[in-house]
């Protein structure tokens, strides 16, 4: 192994469609890379029911970013890639350090696995699946994908990596590995004023309205209905009742009706 740190970022996908950790995960690597670091990510195909469009088995550059993609069968909660995990198993060795984004998934589970075999430290970082309110959701599966690897996955890790001082608070239980908190940065240009232009015109309905915009995953636990109930309610008590609120993002079908 050369003296240069080589890390490998494992994470179940990196489609738009999975929100903030797909795209974190790119913007870590680019930075790593910035300061002098190998980062390499490996993951799956994974888009939803479908698939993205890449080379499969083989390095390729995914958004300015190294990477290596693997298919994905079955279902897409637990993204299983047979693929993948026998990368991981045969050359998980030639990294000094990997940094695993989720925890109930199987691309976390069998990296953590391969990392063992070969006494390669790994961070976890778990993506807010700790906290009690995620923990809840599917109770059961949950239990039995902690029993299958991901309790000795959390036990074993050099570190798990939180990115707030809140969500380690709301993590804690006993058989974790040490926490460490890690703020996630972010790279943020504001929109040219085109852009913004653009924008108003493929929404009439605003006019020269002020809006507010939330750009997120739709799912429950982003609790979009407090906030629409304390945007009309602010709205109220302000005099800014023509304030608009837009709402964009993907999520469960349900959900989004």
């Amino acid at each position: 192994m050369s003296g240069e740190l080589h890390c490998l970022h494992v994470i179940p996908a990196v489609a738009p469609r999975y929100g903030g950790p797909s795209q974190m995960v790119l913007q870590m690597a680019r930075a790593l890379r910035q300061a002098g670091t190998r980062a390499t990510i490996a993951t799956t195909d994974a888009d939803g029911p479908g698939r993205l469009e890449v080379p499969l088995g083989r390095q390729v550059s995914y958004q300015g970013v190294p990477a290596i993609f693997f298919r994905r069968q079955g279902g897409d909660r637990f993204k299983y890639s047979a693929g993948l995990a026998r990368w991981l198993g045969a050359g998980v060795g030639s990294f000094q350090l990997v940094h695993v984004h989720a925890v109930f998934s199987h691309s976390s589970m069998a990296a953590a696995a391969a990392c063992r075999r070969a006494g390669v430290p790994y961070l976890v970082r778990p993506l807010g699946s700790l906290d009690p309110w995620s923990l809840n959701r599917h109770r059961w599966q949950k239990r039995l994908l902690g029993w299958v690897g991901a309790d000795r996955m959390l036990a074993r890790a050099a570190a798990i990596h939180y990115t707030s001082s809140e969500e380690m608070r709301r993590s804690q239980r006993p058989g974790l590995a040490a926490g460490l908190v890690v703020p996630l940065g972010i790279e943020f240009s504001p929109p040219a004023p085109e852009l913004l232009e653009r924008f108003r015109r493929r929404r009439p309905g605003l006019g020269s309205r002020p809006y507010v915009l939330a750009l997120q995953r739709l799912h429950p636990k982003k609790r979009l209905d407090l906030l629409i109930r304390a945007f009309a309610r602010v709205g109220a008590e302000t005099g800014r009742a023509d304030w608009w609120l837009l709402v964009a993002g993907d999520g469960d079908p349900a959900h989004r009706r």
